[in-house]
């Protein structure tokens, strides 16, 4: 459901029913950057696991925390139709360093599509607050995507929020290469 031509905008320092708060555009080694234009959001959509997106969170790379990457993540307006209903997705771990993978996860769901309303927290819906499908005890499982995990009662939606609630361990960065939705658009 979702290309790689859908805009998607990169978050830091944001929380369930909060406001959002876009990630630099700059790559760099501080808070809520990426180290490379290699690792940026845009990533996770280009359908390669042997990509990533990586985010340091609000530390930045010299801090290794359980909570560097937390409360980060993404929205994303898909294009397709007016609205779309989400009723699945897979999460994809990256190449490396099993710690950084994220296991939980919030999704939210907003009947609006501009970047000025998806900034505020108001518009926001919970939608999911769970697993993300990556097998938190086993961490082998490199540039390869976690069971697919579905959407209870799904509704239509224009943009939709996903914020990294857990990570696997103590790392300075969360990272994963490919978010995957399955459902269908409404024009």
């Amino acid at each position: 459901m979702l290309k790689p031509t859908d805009p998607i905008v990169a978050l830091c320092n944001t929380v369930p029913g909060g406001n959002s708060h876009k990630s630099p555009t700059n790559v760099g080694w501080q808070a809520c950057q990426s180290p490379s234009p290699r690792e940026l959001v845009t990533a996770i959509l280009d359908g390669n696991l042997e990509t990533k997106h990586l985010t340091f969170g609000n530390a930045g790379a010299s801090v290794m925390d359980a909570a560097n990457g937390i409360d980060t993540g993404f929205y994303v307006v898909p294009q397709g139709g007016v609205f779309s209903v989400l009723q699945a997705f897979q999460f994809g771990t990256a190449n490396d360093s099993p710690e950084r993978d994220p296991i939980t996860i919030t999704i939210e769901a907003s009947q609006f599509s501009t970047s000025t309303d998806l900034e505020m927290g108001s518009s926001w819906n919970l939608i999911y607050n769970g697993s993300t499908g990556i097998n938190r005890s086993n961490d082998s499982d490199r540039n390869a995507y976690g069971s697919m995990q579905t959407i209870t009662h799904p509704s239509p939606y224009k943009a939709y929020r996903i914020l990294i609630a857990e990570k696997r361990g103590i790392e300075n960065s969360v990272q994963y290469s490919e978010v995957q939705f399955f459902g269908y658009f409404i024009n």
